[in-house]
């Protein structure tokens, strides 16, 4: 079960049509991530490598903010 489908106060919270399109597209980006070490695919906005996306429903678009903010250095560390 996921979050999303849990109850809260006795009512079962549905997410938006956008919340599941996005979390489409954020399972489609992990899957072919673990697949082929590549996020990107057919079905999905293109995402560059070396950068950070956004991911909001219905709005996925590269950030203005630099890699240091995303912690990108304490990733990189790990290869």
């Amino acid at each position: 079960m996921h979050r999303a489908q849990t109850t809260w106060g006795g009512r079962a919270r549905d997410p938006a049509p956008a919340q599941h399109r996005l979390a489409d597209t954020m399972i489609d980006y992990w899957t072919r991530f673990a697949r082929t070490a590549d996020p990107n695919g057919p079905s999905s906005p293109y995402w560059p490598r070396q950068t950070v996306l956004s991911l909001a429903p219905d709005h996925v678009v590269l950030t203005r903010t630099t890699r240091l903010r995303h912690h990108c250095a304490f990733w990189d560390a790990l290869r």
